[in-house]
């Protein structure tokens, strides 16, 4: 998962300094963080992280136009400090199309797998969830599908543990 976020946050840093979203060293990957100390992002919102958020996403006409037509929404989580993190977003109570974003669950779904045994790491594995991933390669995403199930990938989306859908709150990914 570390080049999943390291690729974020390359694409996300031009965005997060230009917000001066990033204060000091990140903390390093992955965080471990206890179940008790685990809370929904909505709890972390943070207004004038949010303020900041929109003020920069207005920098570009493109992203206004799309963010007011409802067909951009951006969220960003600062884990500078893991015990008080800060959430931000914009259009992020918008149900719109996910997209490849169902690919993260696919991911998600093959590091579960990695974990308890039912999937073994291969080059061939970790080739096509670098495709999938860095290139949005649905034949990538498709095979890995195939090799992890899609009752597996939905069990891991509707697992409370990781709070990826929330039926209280209009679903999820």
């Amino acid at each position: 998962m570390k080049f999943v976020v390291a690729g974020l946050l390359v694409l996300l840093s031009p965005l997060l300094f230009a917000a001066n979203l990033v204060h000091a060293e990140l903390p390093p990957l992955p965080m471990l963080i206890s179940e008790d100390a685990w809370h929904p992002l909505s709890t972390y919102e943070d207004n004038s992280l949010e303020d900041r958020l929109a003020r920069v996403l207005k920098w570009s006409s493109l992203w206004q136009a799309l963010i007011s037509k409802e067909k951009m929404a951006v969220g960003v989580v600062d884990l500078t400090d893991p015990a008080a993190p800060r959430f931000a977003q914009v259009n992020g109570s918008t149900m719109m199309y996910a997209g490849s974003l169902a690919k993260l669950a696919i991911l998600l779904s093959a590091y579960c797998g990695f974990e308890d045994g039912t999937l073994v790491e291969t080059y061939e594995i970790y080739r096509d969830m670098i495709e999938m991933m860095r290139r949005s390669d649905n034949a990538a995403a498709n095979r890995m599908i195939d090799r992890i199930g899609l009752r597996r990938i939905e069990a891991v989306v509707v697992d409370p543990s990781y709070r990826f859908y929330d039926p209280d709150q209009g679903g999820g990914i």
